[in-house]
């Protein structure tokens, strides 16, 4: 939020196009660990949302209306 802050203009939602994972992790479901879970929930569950959250903070501060657009890969 820092960089949104210092650029020109208004900010009106955010767009989270979260999604992806290495090759390696595909597979079955069947036989995917709890390492490889957490990571990839981290690196796409999790990032969306506090990015969301640090959004709809800084909207509701500032009074603004906005939209947040979640978009997930086909893997999901």
């Amino acid at each position: 939020m820092q960089e949104v802050r210092k650029t020109k203009g208004t900010l009106y939602g955010l767009a989270n196009v979260a999604g992806g994972a290495p090759g390696s992790t595909w597979m079955r479901a069947t036989r995917v660990t709890r390492s490889d879970w957490r990571a990839l929930f981290n690196q796409n569950l999790e990032t969306m949302f506090f990015m969301s959250q640090a959004v709809i903070a800084e909207l509701k501060d500032k009074h603004l209306p906005g939209s947040i657009v979640s978009v997930s890969s086909i893997s999901a």
